[in-house]
């Protein structure tokens, strides 16, 4: 199980036709296909990666967020023809420990990857009376924030471009002094968008205003792949 199989999407949706094709053999796809076709499209704008994996090591779906983390050359986790690859041993064995784990109903986060490489991943066993035990990976964010889901929030709010780009470094965990330095601005201007975000937004300080931005909604991107 060092390494693990990969289903394509093209291949999970090719056995959920054949599943729904009626007597005849007519390629129509029925009701449980579309649901099927609907739930990966879904799944696709997500804007993490999640890979369903079966005991046996078998991947059922890896979503377009999974594989384009996994094709991140310094990600603990990669895709190398057609299997799932944990290159350091240590991060296998923990990472097959886990899944085992996850099969008999347990949730787990592993810590993978060294130093500035790091990345963390969820384990949530995904159980039914009817299929084998299935462990959902869910892989870590990338980056601080989420760049669309500010953007819109700042066009929802009328903040201004300057604005908008204060949003985001604040966001990022910048210092109005750090945003003042690397913007070139006075000090006092940087305070000036910053209550003028606060107005627009209606928070009451500079706090509320990074509880609320934290808890705005994931935007799925347009993906390349």
């Amino acid at each position: 199980m060092d390494e693990l199989q990969i289903i394509s999407r093209q291949q999970a949706s090719e056995r959920s036709l054949s599943r729904s094709s009626t007597v005849s053999g007519a390629a129509a796809p029925g009701p449980e296909a579309i649901g099927g076709m609907l739930y990966l499209s879904i799944l696709d704008e997500v804007g993490f990666g999640l890979i369903a994996v079966q005991p046996g090591g078998e991947i059922l779906f890896a979503n377009r967020a999974a594989a384009r983390a996994c094709r991140d050359p310094q990600s603990p986790i990669t895709i190398d023809s057609g299997c799932l690859s944990l290159p350091r041993s240590e991060d296998r064995e923990r990472t097959l420990k886990a899944l085992a784990a996850a099969c008999n109903g347990r949730r787990s986060m592993l810590d993978l990857g060294c130093r500035e490489h790091r990345s963390c991943i969820a384990l949530v066993p995904v159980l039914t009376a009817q299929l084998q035990p299935t462990v959902l990976l869910i892989l870590g964010r990338v980056g601080a924030s989420d760049a669309l889901a500010l953007q819109l929030f700042s066009k929802l709010h009328q903040l201004t471009p300057a604005e908008c780009n204060v949003l985001i470094a604040l966001s990022e965990g910048a210092r109005p002094t750090q945003i003042a330095c690397s913007n070139r601005v006075a000090l006092s201007t940087v305070r000036t968008q910053v209550r003028s975000i606060r107005i627009k937004t209606g928070t009451r300080s500079l706090s509320e205003l990074l509880q609320l931005i934290a808890r705005l909604p994931l935007m799925p991107t347009v993906w390349t792949v």
